[in-house]
């Protein structure tokens, strides 16, 4: 599912592959990444008028149905309005007309777990709740084609963060990549004396660059200091890149 969607998407770029910086962006971009949090939410004891001169002026197709405490109980959405006013309730609450089954979002799942369900449910609107049921946004496929561009922007920068890095940067990150193991983090006292880490604070502001960057992921103590580091995803997949222009300037 995930492949077929994204082969739509791709960019063509040389030596294209399945395991390219897209397709890694798009796995580790969560919900939270996506939503709207600039909410108006109804209260179940508005009228239905109420709520229908809302969804009018915020130009919206649909109000998220909360309690005082955030909980979210339903949805109402024009739809529901009118089959009250055709059913001659017009005059009845939210409550008793607001969709209550609901699909909705946790804050930490990724773009394709909510892709494929607005792809399954064919929903206009997906609520992101957290785990006592709280709403902390929605995601509408207007928020998802957005967030679809804004990725295609990652991407971009992502090649473009490997032109601002210097030539010993990119040795730095090479020597990163040979030392680290597999998944696990490394102490980065072992990455002092290696090429492009000749001091540790000259380590600690590489480090603090490349977090920046989004190539690696950290651990840091009490005190806000990396402890330990190793290449994420992107990183990896950007390696090569990397030790290409190593090579090209070599040569």
């Amino acid at each position: 599912m995930q492949l077929e969607v994204f082969k739509k998407l791709c960019l063509g770029c040389p030596d294209c592959s399945e395991e390219c910086v897209l397709l890694a962006i798009l796995c580790n971009t969560q919900a939270k990444e996506l939503m709207n949090t600039d909410l108006t939410l109804a209260a179940p004891d508005w009228p239905l008028a109420k709520a229908r001169v809302v969804l009018k002026e915020k130009r919206i197709g649909g109000l998220p149905v909360a309690d005082k405490d955030g909980k979210l109980l339903g949805i109402i959405t024009p739809d529901d309005i009118n089959d009250a006013y055709l059913l001659g309730k017009g005059e009845a609450e939210v409550r008793e007309f607001m969709t209550r089954e609901l699909i909705t979002a946790a804050p930490g799942e990724s773009f394709w777990e909510v892709f494929g369900k607005f792809s399954t449910h064919h929903k206009g609107r997906i609520p992101v709740v957290d785990e006592t049921g709280t709403i902390m946004g929605i995601i509408t496929r207007r928020d998802l084609i957005g967030g679809m561009f804004n990725l295609f922007a990652k991407v971009i920068l992502k090649f473009t963060s490997i032109e601002k890095l210097t030539r010993i940067e990119k040795a730095a990150l090479e020597s990163l990549a040979e030392r680290q193991k597999a998944e696990a983090y490394l102490p980065v006292q072992e990455l002092d004396g290696l090429a492009g880490f000749p001091s540790p604070s000259v380590r600690s502001r590489r480090l603090q660059k490349f977090e920046a960057f989004g190539l690696i992921e950290v651990q840091r103590d009490k005190r806000n200091y990396i402890t330990a580091v190793k290449l994420n995803r992107i990183g990896r997949l950007l390696l090569p890149a990397i030790s290409e222009a190593l090579c090209a300037r070599k040569g």
